[in-house]
């Protein structure tokens, strides 16, 4: 009996160039800032659906729920809400909808401390770089399928390869597919479709074109308590003492979102 064995990669987990700090392919250690990389392994071990989920790895980054899903960020000690796609500043997802989806996402490098002078307007503490994934000059494809608690069902499909034998033209889709329950009762379902293809053309060794396209269906759960801050409002005005409530304002679609307001210790509030 012979028994052969083989060296793991210690590659997919320590990465060794990043591009968010330069804009060019630079290993980390020969570049004047603080990077830090979460890469395709660590998400795929991790089983990683969520893009606060994927950021705890990264050290001085913290999260603010929000009613909409969404989580800002908190880099040293500065909040920021927007995120770079492969170097491009992107909307914060709570202007989009919802948070953040991570299926064609191929790493996430995180900048820590001023980077201004290369990104323009930025928050001190730094920045998020979302790398996508990219067309393959080799076949591939991969569909998965996860369970989780609260009917929480996601299928992903990822293909790749290239469109012409000589490797000028090539692709890649993603796909994602989620629904999923909630604790709350009161609450419903959520789902979400994504859907991400990409058309990469290399005419010539120093031309190269990607088209991307990312397109997003969702129907995600609110963290509002609709009801309480509803009944809250009605009881307010039943009572007649709406002149107590002092900068109210109603937030969000259908006119009872979320009310924001403060209350005078009247009387009648505290029967």
């Amino acid at each position: 009996m012979t028994v052969t064995a083989s060296p793991l990669d210690d590659t997919s987990y320590n990465v060794l160039d990043a591009t968010t700090a330069t804009k060019t392919d630079t290993p980390i250690m020969e570049t004047p800032f603080g990077i830090q990389v979460v890469p395709q392994q660590v998400l795929k071990d991790q089983q990683v659906v969520r893009f606060n989920k994927a950021l705890q790895n990264v050290s001085g980054v913290y999260f603010v729920p929000n009613s909409v899903g969404d989580n800002a960020s908190i880099l040293r000690g500065f909040q920021t809400g927007e995120y770079y796609l492969d170097g491009v500043r992107q909307l914060p997802p709570s202007h989009q909808t919802g948070f953040r989806e991570i299926a064609n996402i191929e790493q996430i490098e995180v900048l820590k401390g001023p980077a201004s002078i290369l990104y323009g307007r930025l928050e001190p503490g730094g920045l998020i770089n979302l790398t996508s994934k990219q067309p393959l000059s080799t076949p591939y494809y991969a569909l998965e399928q996860q369970f989780g608690s609260f009917d929480f069902y996601r299928t992903t499909l990822d293909a790749t390869g290239p469109l012409m034998k000589d490797n000028t033209l090539g692709y890649r889709l993603n796909l994602a597919y989620e629904n999923a329950g909630d604790f709350r009762d009161v609450v419903g379902e959520g789902h979400r479709v994504f859907l991400a293809p990409v058309l990469r053309w290399t005419p010539s060794e120093q031309t190269q074109v990607n088209v991307y396209m990312e397109c997003l269906h969702s129907r995600i759960h609110s963290n509002v308590a609709y009801r309480p801050w509803a009944t809250l409002w009605h009881r307010c005005r039943a009572k007649r003492i709406s002149e107590s409530l002092r900068g109210w304002r109603i937030l969000g679609p259908g006119g009872l979102s979320r009310l924001q307001c403060s209350l005078d210790p009247a009387p009648a509030l505290r029967r």
